[in-house]
């Protein structure tokens, strides 16, 4: 008896590890020609890389292939899937960005929480 809960125990062990492995990550690419802002970050001109996680709602944003902010955002149904990514802007802030092929996008608010790796003001 023992042997056989012995190889169960490791293979619940193995597959509890390799949960966050399944969360699917969503991304879209964004060129700014003048500062925007994100939740509560304000992005400098530049390219940028945009990561959703879809479990958490949390977006990395990317520049030059480093983490330079994390946006939470709220994840919202849509009545049509978008042939292609999009991010829409109202102004200068980034409000939504909706996924090619995708019935959900994610939503974001100025009072959301950001996390800064380099300070309020991103990409310089």
């Amino acid at each position: 008896m023992k042997v056989r809960v012995y190889p169960a125990l490791v293979a619940a062990l193995m597959l509890s590890l390799t949960l966050p492995m399944w969360a699917k990550r969503l991304t879209a690419e964004i060129d700014l020609d003048k500062p925007a802002r994100l939740g509560t970050v304000q992005l400098a001109p530049g390219h940028y890389q945009l990561v959703a996680d879809e479990q958490t709602g949390v977006v990395r944003v990317l520049r030059n292939g480093r983490t330079v902010a994390e946006v939470k955002g709220e994840w919202f149904k849509m009545d049509r899937k978008p042939s292609y990514t999009e991010t829409l802007m109202t102004q200068d802030t980034i409000q939504e960005i909706h996924f090619a092929g995708r019935l959900q996008g994610i939503r974001f608010t100025g009072g959301q929480t950001a996390e800064s790796t380099t300070g309020s003001t991103l990409g310089r």
